[in-house]
């Protein structure tokens, strides 16, 4: 008699949770330094809407019907969030490539 073995899924192990974890760690080092706490709930927040505003485009590709209107409120959403992290003093140091979070401010913009 065979015992039966339960699998447990590893709560983050999802490539949704592994791609927010990589968008939140990108996000930080651009910023430079430690985020504080406000910065830090607003960097994941923005994570979850840019894997969210993703699945949105997976979807389209799939030929799932999507809301047009949703995906441009959540990429505004994105995009303000974006630009709150930004340096307040509208001087930034000069980077020869570009970081991921001007990646994605130039993606919401359709630069890219």
């Amino acid at each position: 008699m065979q015992s039966e073995r339960v699998v447990y899924r590893r709560p983050r192990a999802t490539r949704a949770a592994r791609r927010q974890r990589d968008l939140v760690d990108g996000l930080i080092c651009d910023l430079g330094r430690e985020p504080t706490t406000a910065e830090r709930a607003l960097i994941e927040q923005v994570a979850g809407l840019v894997v969210t505003r993703e699945a949105m485009q997976q979807a389209v590709l799939r030929g799932e019907p999507v809301s047009a209107a949703e995906m441009m409120k959540i990429s505004g959403a994105v995009t303000r969030c974006l630009n709150s992290l930004r340096p307040k003093s509208g001087r930034r140091d000069a980077s020869p490539v570009p970081s991921m979070l001007d990646s994605i401010i130039a993606e919401k913009r359709g630069a890219v």
